[in-house]
């Protein structure tokens, strides 16, 4: 049910010319209405029409005076989305500033809706009093058995990847902040999709005990994979890691290239028709596992709770004290860097800023010279495209690569990615995301250099090569904290073994 406590409705407002999903339905107000919701204020009710029954989808351009994500007591106001008096999810309003969510409402049945908007005083910071949105667009997508797309924007799989997101109900543990913790702590931010369409004769490795495939190695399914078969693999973006490798926030940056925390949480297998295939659904549970998933779905939306501080899921929801339905029908480019999901929404590069530094976790003097986490705007945000080949292994003959950069004022200094800690070097393939430290005030021109070392990781050196054939994008933050104009690439071949273990990737 809903939460407790809501104010007496406003009399519903029917704007019929709100109509999206190709005709399939929509909500009443003018695109861009601003719309006030107040802390002691009534909701606000829209009607939403669907003209067939599908998923919901709500876009929002919100913003709440005297909110600041890295303020203490003021760091978000709540806004509660609810269908026909049942919460389809919450949304954290970050900032006085207008930011856009997108959220998925669940499954509509064809008909009449009241879809309610309402300030959530129980999970807001006490600074904040009001939340003035806009409804930018509402809509519903026809189920994914519909043989044709529902509109351009938003086609047949796209409607399959919204039929299966996960519901991620909030943290609620009693030493992270009691019920409403996401509402000032790793707030769910965004959420997206990958989708592998299965070739024909494909087979998976089999049946997985509980707990016994590391992260990022789940297979697509339990049982054989038939043609036509899709698996769909969902990730979701959080403002910060309060735990794991979180709890060292420098760490993230050399390993990762960011501060958000970005996981997947629940992989499925589905077929033809669109219907979850028996025994293929499994999520990321604590200790980054891969488990089947025995939870409950609605209306074929799996239910799971963040249940850890490093934001680990569970497929029993113990508290529901938020719940979160972002949309994510978002399906990155192949081969892309995860952290690229940032760059497309470059203001969660402020939200990740402001929590770290609210928590205390920027040291206090900048210096490249120590380990320790600097001002954000003091990094080189840098994607490269690397290959390991030949013997390795965890422990053994690994071998992991570091970034480093060199500026045009002291050419002699070389900033490692690593800071020259072998556990923080770059330890897996693909296009992989990490950050070097650089003095305060440096800018983009600074750069006169981009190198790339090759790091013995384990006891035993066994020979692997490393082979370097790009720069994505590298870039540093503004004054707003959010990426500065300009960005260096590059293309070519380099090629680290342990006799040459050092290349220059891009000299200016």
């Amino acid at each position: 049910m809903w939460r407790a406590c809501r104010a007496p409705l406003v009399a519903a407002v029917l704007l019929a010319d709100m109509v999206g999903g190709g005709g399939a339905g929509g909500a009443s107000a003018a695109p861009g209405t601003p719309i006030t919701l107040e802390r002691a204020g009534p909701a606000y009710p829209l009607t939403l029409r669907a003209r067939t029954g599908g998923e919901g989808l709500l876009e929002v351009s919100a913003q709440a005076p005297g909110a600041d994500w890295a303020t203490r007591g003021a760091e978000s106001a709540v806004v509660s989305v609810a269908v026909d008096g049942q919460l389809a999810t919450d949304i954290v309003v970050l900032s006085a500033r207008d930011i856009t969510s997108r959220v998925q409402l669940g499954y509509v049945h064809a008909g009449i809706h009241t879809l309610t908007l309402a300030f959530d005083p129980d999970a807001s910071a006490a600074a904040t009093r009001t939340v003035t949105l806009r409804v930018l667009s509402a809509s519903v997508s026809p189920s994914p058995e519909a043989a044709t797309p529902v509109s351009p924007a938003t086609p047949v799989s796209g409607a399959l990847a919204l039929a299966h997101a996960p519901v991620l109900y909030g943290r609620s543990l009693p030493a992270g902040g009691g019920r409403f913790q996401n509402s000032h702590t790793d707030t769910p931010l965004l959420a997206w999709h990958t989708r592998t369409t299965v070739p024909a004769g494909a087979v998976p490795a089999g049946a997985v005990p509980a707990g016994a495939v590391p992260a990022g190695t789940v297979p697509a399914g339990a049982v054989p994979v038939e043609p036509g078969h899709t698996v769909l693999e969902y990730s979701v973006m959080w403002s910060n890691e309060d735990g794991g490798n979180g709890a060292d926030a420098a760490s993230q940056q050399a390993l990762w290239g960011r501060l958000t925390d970005i996981e997947w949480v629940y992989r499925v297998e589905v077929d033809a028709s669109g219907s979850t295939v028996p025994g293929s659904a499994f999520y990321q549970g604590p200790g980054h596992v891969a488990l089947p998933f025995r939870g409950r779905f609605e209306h074929g939306h799996p239910l799971l709770q963040t249940c850890t501080t490093n934001n680990m899921v569970c497929d029993v929801v113990v508290d529901a004290g938020m719940r979160f339905l972002l949309a994510a029908d978002r399906e990155p480019a192949p081969g892309q860097a995860r952290e690229r999901m940032m760059d497309a929404f470059p203001w969660t590069y402020q939200v990740c800023a402001a929590e770290v530094r609210r928590e205390g976790k920027i040291e206090p003097v900048a210096s490249p010279d120590t380990p320790a986490l600097s001002d954000p705007r003091n990094y080189l945000y840098i994607v490269i495209r690397k290959t390991t080949t030949g013997l390795a292994g965890p422990g053994l003959g690994w071998v992991g690569a570091a970034v480093g950069v060199r500026l045009r004022e002291n050419p002699g200094v070389l900033y490692r990615s690593d800071h020259f800690i072998t556990g923080w070097s770059l330890r897996r393939d693909g296009a992989v995301a990490t950050a070097v430290e650089l003095p305060a005030g440096t800018r983009l021109a600074d750069v006169a250099a981009i190198e790339v070392a090759r790091v013995r990781t384990g006891v035993l050196d066994l020979g692997s090569t490393i082979t370097v054939t790009g720069v994505d994008r590298a870039f540093m933050l503004g004054v707003d904290m959010m990426p500065a104009g300009g960005s260096l690439t590059w293309s070519g071949t380099v090629t680290l073994t342990a006799s040459r273990p050092n290349g220059v990737l891009l000299r200016r």
